[in-house]
Parts: C-alpha cells; sequence; structure tokens
C-alpha cells in the first residue's frame, strides 16, 4: 500500500423506534455499526421502508411517521426528517447546556483558539433554531468575531464568559 492510498471503512446508522404512549413521543436510539460486506452501488432499504409500514399501521395518527412515509423514497430527505424531529423533541436545555458547555470547555483548552472557533460555530449550526439566538449558545456563533480583526484575547474573554454562564446565572 501506498503513501497516498486510502482506506475507507464503511458503516451506517441503525435506529430504533419506541414510541412512549404517557408522553405521545418517539424515542430514536442511533447505533453506528461497520458494514464489512457492504456492496458496491447505492444502498437498497427495503427492509427499512417494512418496518416503517407496519409501525405506521399501528399508529396511523402519528405525524412523524406520515412524514417519514411520504418521503421513504427519498434517503437524504428521510434523514433529514430524522434530523429535524430529534432536535424538536422535548429536551431540558438546561442540562443539555450544561453538559455541552462542559465538554466544550474541556476541548477549548486542549484545542488552537481559531480551530476551536471553526467547531464552536459548526457545533451552533446543529442547535434548533429556537434554541440558537440564546445565551450561552448564541456565542457559539459570534465570540470568533474578533478574530477576523486579531483580537484573540476578546474572542478567549467572550468564550471563558460562556463557560460560566450556568455558574452565574443558572441553578438548576
Amino acid at each position: 500500500m501506498g503513501v497516498y492510498d486510502i482506506i475507507y471503512k464503511v458503516t451506517y446508522f441503525s435506529a430504533q423506534l419506541e414510541f412512549v404512549s404517557v408522553q405521545k413521543m418517539w424515542n430514536i436510539l442511533y447505533t453506528e455499526q461497520e458494514w464489512k460486506d457492504a456492496p458496491s452501488g447505492k444502498p437498497h432499504f427495503d427492509k427499512y421502508n417494512g418496518y416503517l409500514n407496519d409501525i405506521f399501521l399501528q399508529y396511523t395518527d402519528n405525524d412523524l411517521l406520515l412524514e417519514l412515509q411520504w418521503c421513504s423514497t427519498n434517503t437524504e430527505k428521510t434523514i433529514d426528517t430524522i434530523l429535524d424531529y430529534s432536535r424538536e423533541t422535548e429536551i431540558d436545555y438546561d442540562v443539555f447546556g450544561r453538559f455541552l458547555i462542559d465538554e466544550l470547555e474541556a476541548v477549548y483548552k486542549e484545542m488552537d483558539i481559531n480551530n476551536f472557533a471553526t467547531n464552536a460555530y459548526s457545533v451552533w449550526n446543529l442547535l434548533p433554531k429556537s434554541k440558537e439566538n440564546i445565551e450561552p449558545f448564541w456565542t457559539l456563533c459570534y465570540a470568533d468575531d474578533p478574530l477576523s480583526w486579531g483580537d484573540e484575547m476578546q474572542t478567549r474573554e467572550l468564550y471563558e464568559k460562556m463557560f460560566k454562564y450556568y455558574e452565574s446565572n443558572h441553578e438548576l
């Protein structure tokens, strides 16, 4: 194998859907698995469509399942629908925010400020629209602005203020 040979590892995500009748919502658990004998060409989702049909017949009034039925032949639309749903389901954003900010602070200490800023912005882009313009999440979007005029200190001050957000403003 030469220096420029690229080895690809094919993985896939399997989804396990569980309807929680008390909360009238779906829990979706994704598991990444290596696809050892992946076929060449475009994958087919016959098993997924059959499984989706079976669940839909049990819960015909479920809006998510109806939408997945409509887009079941379009893989990209299906994935977007599932991601949108999982982003908008009821999440305790106080708990999530504390966890996210703690994890980001640990990475911040180990990473170059420019790389951290790029990744922080990418994280911000994954947030639901309803949460992206509130603190502490909003900081992930704008804190790197001072880097554009060479002010690393101001960027660091903004991130460090974000890391202390839950200490000063939100007690569980």
